[in-house]
């Protein structure tokens, strides 16, 4: 079992090694693709570096909009109250 588990295993790996110019092709193909992606990722964070700082007034409104509660609040409100509940565990 040992001797069969040790064949296989080098066999997978020459055959793992063995297409290493295939590999530097796929390499070529998807590193031109990276850099092509890396150039509108620059583009677009630099556009988002250059905005200005939002005054404290304009962020304080902003998140007490963001904390009003919403329709969600008002169907969990309804069932506020006391509840009794029987449970049983194993």
């Amino acid at each position: 079992m040992k001797r069969i588990f040790i064949i296989a295993s080098a066999l997978f790996a020459l055959v793992g090694c063995n297409t290493k110019e295939e590999n530097k092709k796929d390499e070529a193909v998807i590193s031109s693709a990276d850099s092509a992606k890396a150039t509108e990722s620059v583009s677009t964070s630099s556009a988002a570096v250059a905005e200005a700082p939002v005054d404290s007034a304009t962020m304080m409104k902003a998140w007490t909009a963001y904390m009003t509660p919403g329709k969600e609040h008002a169907m969990m409100a309804s069932q506020v109250g006391n509840w009794k509940e029987d449970m049983t565990m194993w």
